[in-house]
C-alpha cells in the first residue's frame, strides 16, 4: 500500500490551446484546474508552475505531463500537442520512483510507483521490468497503470521479507533492486535509457529484557520479598515482575512493536495448570511496594502457560501492554510491570538471578521478549 497519508490532489482538467500547430511550431497555452495540490510541475521542459496556465513554445510533437503533488501523493494528467510534419523523437525518462532510490526502512507491504515523463507503451514497459530480488521478480508482482499511462504500480504478490536478528548493530537489512531496460518505450517507440533502483526493508529484531530485581518478587500479608514469586506461601501471595525498557531503541515507533511475551522460570513443578495464574498489566514504580497489590490494572493479558520452546519457562502474550508502556514511557519511568495472582497455587517462580547451588541451570529471573521493526 501507499505509505503516505491524506487525500491525493485532483486534476479536474489539463488542456493545450491550440492542440495542433503548423510546420515549425508556435506558442501554446497549457491550462489546468487542480484541487488539493501543494505543488505543480509540467514535463518535459517546463518545470515547476503556479496559477492555472502557462505559455510554452512548441516546435515538435510533444506530450506534456502535469504532476500535482499533495499530502496524500501525486496525480498526473497529460496532453499532446502535434506539429505538422514533426514526430515525437524525445525519449521518456523516469520522473520519480517510490520508494525513493536508496530508501531504508521500507515496509514489506510496499507498492512500487514509477512515474514516467510521458505516456508509455504499457506492455513494453512491463516486459522491460526486471528484478533478481526474491519476491520482486516479474513473476512475483502485478502491474497496473493510471489513466494517463504515466504511472506504473508494481505490487508484490506477498509482503517482502525483513532481516531477522537479535541486535540492530549486527543485523544487516535486506536489500531489494529492480530495473527497466531499453525495451521500455513511449507511445512513439522512443526507448527509455536503462535505469535501476534499490531500497532496503525494515529489520525484525527480537530482544530479551531482563527483569529488575528491585521490581520483581512477591507481597504476602503486606510484606514485600524479592528473589522469588512464591505462591506456596499462602493464598494471599501476589507476584510481580518489572522491566526497564532501556534495551529498546529510542527511535522505535510504538506501531512497530510487533510482539511481546512475559516469561517466568519455574521451580519445582516447572509447568503451571492452564487458566491458573492470571497476569495483569500494572504500574507501581521503581521498586516493589506493598501498595502494588491494590494498584489499578491497565489490562489483563491472560494466564501463564508453559512456553513451548523451553522446559520450566512459562509465558503470556503482553504485546498490547508493552506497546502501551513504550508509548507512555516518559510518564511511566521507562518501565513495563505485571502482577500475578493465583488462589491455591504451589508454584514458585524465580524473580531474580538465583545462586545455582543446586546446579539447576533453570534458575533465571523474568524475561520480557520483545519483537519490533527498525529501519
Amino acid at each position: 500500500m501507499r505509505l503516505d497519508a491524506g487525500a491525493e490532489p485532483v486534476i479536474a482538467s489539463f488542456a493545450a490551446t491550440p492542440a495542433s500547430l503548423p510546420g515549425g511550431g508556435g506558442d501554446v497555452t497549457l491550462a489546468w484546474s487542480v484541487q488539493g495540490a501543494t505543488g505543480l510541475r509540467i514535463e518535459p521542459g517546463v518545470g515547476e508552475v503556479t496559477g492555472s496556465g502557462v505559455l510554452v513554445r512548441v516546435t515538435t510533437m510533444t506530450t506534456f505531463v502535469l504532476t500535482a503533488t499533495g499530502p496524500g501523493g501525486n496525480a498526473t494528467a497529460s496532453v499532446t500537442v502535434t506539429v505538422a510534419g514533426s514526430v515525437d523523437n524525445v525519449p521518456p525518462t523516469v520522473v520519480s520512483v517510490f520508494p525513493a532510490d536508496g530508501s531504508t526502512g521500507v515496509r514489506g507491504d510496499v507498492e512500487l510507483l514509477i512515474e514516467f515523463s510521458e505516456p508509455m507503451d504499457q506492455g513494453a514497459a512491463e516486459d522491460a521490468y526486471a528484478s533478481a530480488s526474491a519476491g520482486l521478480g516479474p513473476s512475483d508482482v502485478g502491474f497496473s497503470w493510471n489513466d494517463a499511462g504515466t504511472i506504473l504500480s508494481v505490487t508484490p504478490a506477498a509482503p517482502l521479507a525483513y532481516a531477522q536478528g537479535t541486535d540492530p548493530a549486527t543485523t544487516a537489512a535486506l536489500e531489494y533492486v529492480f530495473a527497466f531496460g531499453a525495451g521500455a518505450t513511449d507511445l512513439a517507440g522512443n526507448a527509455l535509457t536503462t535505469v535501476d533502483f534499490g531500497f532496503a526493508t525494515l529489520r525484525h529484531i527480537t530482544t530479551l529484557l531482563e527483569g529488575d530485581p528491585a521490581q520483581d518478587g512477591d507481597v504476602t500479608g503486606g510484606v514485600v520479598s524479592n528473589g522469588l514469586i512464591d505462591f506456596s506461601v499462602g493464598a494471599t501471595t501476589v507476584g510481580f515482575a518489572g522491566f526497564g525498557m532501556d534495551g529498546l531503541p529510542a527511535e522505535l515507533d510504538p506501531v512497530n512493536v510487533l510482539a511481546a511475551r512475559l516469561l517466568l522460570n519455574g521451580e519445582f513443578g516447572c509447568s503451571v495448570v492452564a487458566n491458573q495464574i492470571g497476569v495483569e498489566h500494572v504500574v507501581y514504580g521503581a521498586t516493589l511496594i506493598s501498595g502494588a497489590v491494590t494498584s489499578g490494572a491497565l489490562r489483563s493479558p491472560g494466564f501463564m502457560a508453559p512456553a513451548p520452546e523451553a522446559d520450566c519457562w512459562n509465558a503470556v502474550d503482553v504485546h498490547a501492554a508493552v506497546a502501551d508502556d513504550w508509548t507512555n514511557r516518559a510518564v511511566r519511568g521507562g518501565r513495563s510491570q505485571y502482577r500475578l495472582t493465583c488462589v491455591g497455587c504451589t508454584q514458585v517462580f524465580f524473580a531474580s538471578e538465583v545462586s545455582e547451588t543446586s546446579g539447576d541451570a533453570r534458575e533465571k529471573g523474568p524475561v520480557l521478549e520483545v519483537g519490533y521493526l527498525v529501519p
